[in-house]
């Protein structure tokens, strides 16, 4: 009778088996393209395509997930590994998964998966030797299923189908900037300009695509002048419009990018290359279209209104800065503010403290910029 109920038992525990593996899979699979990498698997589709089609974040999940669990039905067809194994069968799936979102993108707009062609070849062929060495112990296995207890045979293919989880985890992209770019041209087609300006504004890392990608949402919202400075930015000028090189969106029309208004695009292009002599001459030459008249630079409220943020930080630094101004501005909240943190970039003489001070309380003012850029001080 306990003979019969093991037996009834194993019969019970490898479908069993079989559905959770194929569960976990398909959650697994589904979940890691649609919340982790699907920006990166429009850049993969959008490359390996030529451009010619777009991918669409939940139908390419759905069907990339059952195009790979339809290659584990095909590996399994084969292999017949249905057993203590069973799990194994998913393991080219998966290696499919991870080359797929392993993918390096070049700022010239190629592309390769490194390592992964010699890699993956390396790795199906030792799968084929063991799924060849189950199989031929497929009599002796036949001989112990009634002694193989039903729990070992569920935490064992599960321990297995976590471990490559992991490997696929640890094998994808990994690269933060490359994934705030990505997301960023993903909000830009959309006309969602505002998420793009969130992607990554609390991280301190950038590259010089996604620095143009954030101006081109500001001028969208016709903001340069109000928030430009309070983002990470990275190569001066020189980023604010595509090259056709280094210097491109990967999926993103390059077409669509704006034609910044002027002289917008003029005193941005200054600031980002810290050259308030030239920010000035600009803003001298049109200080009647930004209400700097000597009757609006009396009169405090008239600049709020008529000047942007780092428009007026710009001007207080450079009169402070210079000894005979070729244009005079004072404000009296910017110049407050502009006292207070002169007050710790020089009286705080530890470097390191200095930069954390300033990067907590200014980081989003041009003056952090004209003193710090992109620069990390590290303790000592």
């Amino acid at each position: 009778m306990l003979l019969i109920l093991n037996k009834s038992n194993q019969l019970n525990s490898a479908p069993l088996m079989r559905t959770l593996c194929a569960v976990l899979f398909i959650t697994f699979t589904f979940t890691y393209l649609y919340f982790y990498q699907a920006d990166v698997m429009m850049a993969t589709q959008h490359l390996l395509s030529g451009g010619q089609t777009h991918y669409e974040r939940t139908i390419g999940a759905v069907l990339i997930t059952v195009a790979l669990y339809v290659l584990h039905l095909g590996v399994l067809a084969v292999t017949k590994l249905t057993h203590r194994a069973h799990s194994l069968t998913f393991f080219p799936s998966l290696l499919a998964l991870a080359m797929l979102t392993g993918i390096q993108v070049n700022n010239d707009g190629t592309f390769s998966f490194g390592y992964w062609k010699w890699v993956a070849a390396g790795l199906l062929l030792v799968f084929a030797v063991v799924a060849f060495l189950f199989n031929k112990m497929s009599t002796f296995e036949k001989q112990v299923k009634a002694r193989y207890k039903p729990l070992r045979l569920l935490w064992s293919n599960v321990l297995v189908m976590c471990l490559m989880f992991l490997f696929v985890g640890l094998t994808a992209n990994h690269d933060d900037v490359f994934h705030y770019r990505m997301r960023a041209e993903n909000c830009l087609l959309h006309a969602d300009y505002d998420g793009a300006l969130k992607v990554g504004s609390k991280s301190l890392v950038c590259d010089s695509n996604l620095t143009m990608l954030r101006i081109h949402a500001l001028a969208k919202k016709r903001q340069l002048g109000e928030h430009l400075f309070e983002y990470p930015l990275c190569g001066g000028s020189a980023v604010m419009i595509p090259d056709g090189k280094s210097l491109r969106p990967v999926f993103y029309p390059s077409y669509k990018f704006i034609k910044y208004p002027r002289p917008d695009f003029q005193l941005c292009q200054r600031l980002l290359d810290k050259d308030l002599d030239g920010f000035v001459r600009i803003m001298k030459a049109n200080e009647v279209h930004f209400g700097l008249t000597e009757a609006a630079t009396a009169d405090s409220t008239t600049q709020v209104v008529a000047l942007p943020k780092h428009y007026r930080e710009a001007l207080v630094l450079y009169t402070r800065m210079r000894s005979t101004p070729l244009l005079t501005y004072h404000h009296d909240v910017a110049d407050a503010d502009y006292e207070d943190f002169q007050k710790i970039y020089r009286g705080e003489k530890d470097a390191h403290v200095r930069y954390s001070k300033l990067r907590d309380l200014y980081s989003n003012t041009y003056w952090f910029y004209y003193f710090y850029g992109n620069k990390i001080v590290k303790a000592k």
